[in-house]
């Protein structure tokens, strides 16, 4: 019987084609940057320039990719982290042993990280025994003609066709498992529910792996019990959130008929509403609340009634409160990032995001949610992390020594002053704009007008 591999899940497939392309305007501006300086992308984090081919391993600077040496032929990405050329494999830029032709194997249609040759098998990269044809489950699963595989290791307990659901669970002819762990309690066949539930064929009930905790366990009816959006779930007479009780949920109980909220983007969040007019947050139910309204403001922020709150926290604030994303808000006086207050100093009205994880009012600034000190009037953001401040630039939210004047970002974290250059908010010696210039190429190789070289801002 054939060996299935590992299902590479959405999350991670994800992560590997932002090595690829961009998913945001900063990526994309990045990528038309390495375009610009004649890189070429041939997928799966795998860049091409003239003769030469790297992986990126999720870095945004060539210097810190990984070149690819004594390359046979033209390199193709086959995804997942790996690659072949004429005769070699690769998984990440990093050369496989192999024999024939590398093939990367998936499960229900998708990618994962197990790859077969005509005599091998691998995980992410590395070479795993077993016995006759691999085959991918998903979930990093899979099995072979004799055994069943966890993230590339042989699941020594197991007995029998291993089986993979749709929501990570496996089973065998006498095991349940989830995360390659076998479960206690676990009988038969699985069946996913949604959200991280399912239920065995003896109806027993679990959240991502662990057994549901239930003080009326014998009430679950099969046809009840269903998932309804951001971790909630309900049976005939119980609510749940993340596998957890939380409050009696049949006729006339405090959370019969549970809704649960969306938030201004349309997703399911952790608040929840009862017909009887119950607010929950994350299945804790919220006292003093029954009847009121709620209005979800993204980013963790809702208002119900006069209350304000910030991922369930009741939150002080002053009249109206205006999200600004990016982790800050204002109401009429005061700042906050993430909840926290942040003394506006009545300048509530003027404040703005900046950039750069910057932001300010008209007179002062704020990076990451601390003041900024010494900052008097902020102005523009240079680059990855610079802010000008009248007469002042700042690094990461650090007064930056030795620039006066800021002129240009030079990119690859260089800023040019007028009389000095500063890498990553440190004073670069040797350089000076005007006797000694520096020039940094679209790669990011950095040299003097003498012909030095500055790796980091040291010159070499």
């Amino acid at each position: 019987m054939l060996l299935r591999v590992v299902l590479l899940c959405c999350i991670v497939a994800i992560a590997m084609a932002a090595n690829l392309k961009g998913s945001n305007n900063s990526d994309k501006k990045i990528m038309k940057k390495l375009k610009s300086q004649g890189y070429k992308p041939i997928g799966g984090g795998y860049w091409q320039k003239s003769f030469d081919y790297f992986f990126a391993n999720g870095a945004h600077d060539p210097k810190l990719w990984i070149k690819i040496g004594d390359v046979a032929g033209n390199v193709k990405s086959l995804g997942a982290g790996y690659a072949a050329d004429s005769f070699n494999g690769y998984f990440r830029g990093k050369k496989l042993d192999i024999s024939g032709n590398l093939k990367v194997l998936k499960a229900n249609g998708k990618l994962t990280w197990y790859a077969v040759d005509s005599f091998n098998a691998f995980y992410q990269g590395k070479q795993i025994e077993t016995s006759g044809t691999l085959k991918a489950l998903g979930f990093k699963y899979a099995r072979d003609s004799f055994n069943s595989y966890y993230a590339g290791k042989e699941m020594k307990d197991s007995n029998g066709e291993l089986k993979v659901t749709k929501c990570g669970y496996a089973y065998d002819s006498f095991n349940v498992y989830y995360a390659g762990k076998q479960l206690e309690n676990a009988n038969g066949k699985m069946k996913c529910v949604g959200g991280g539930y399912a239920e065995d064929s003896s109806g027993n009930k679990f959240y991502k792996g662990k057994e549901v905790d239930s003080s009326s366990i014998s009430h679950f009816n099969k046809k009840e019990f269903k998932h309804i959006g951001g971790g909630y779930a309900l049976s005939g007479a119980d609510a749940f959130f993340d596998g957890k009780r939380f409050d009696a949920a049949g006729p006339g109980r405090r959370a019969n008929g549970l809704q649960v909220l969306k938030g201004p983007k349309g997703k399911f969040s952790n608040w929840a509403k009862s017909a009887l007019g119950n607010l929950y947050y994350k299945g804790e139910r919220q006292t003093g609340l029954v009847g009121q309204d709620i209005t979800l403001l993204g980013n963790g922020w809702a208002q119900a009634g006069h209350k304000t709150f910030y991922k369930g926290e009741s939150t002080r604030v002053v009249g109206k409160l205006s999200v600004h994303g990016n982790g800050y808000a204002t109401d009429q006086f005061n700042g906050f990032y993430k909840g926290e207050k942040i003394n506006l100093m009545g300048q509530a009205g003027s404040f703005k995001l900046i950039g750069n994880d910057y932001a300010g009012t008209q007179l002062f600034a704020y990076y990451k949610g601390e003041k900024v000190q010494g900052c008097t009037k902020p102005m523009n953001v240079f680059g990855e992390g610079y802010l000008t401040c009248l007469g002042s630039v700042f690094y990461h939210g650090e007064r930056v020594q030795g620039c006066v004047n800021p002129q240009k970002s030079l990119g690859h974290g260089y800023l040019q002053c007028q009389l000095s250059y500063v890498y990553k908010g440190e004073k670069v010696r040797h350089a000076q704009p005007t006797l000694n210039p520096l020039t940094v190429s679209k790669d990011g190789e950095v040299a003097d007008r003498r012909g030095n070289k500055y790796v980091n801002g040291e010159r070499e």
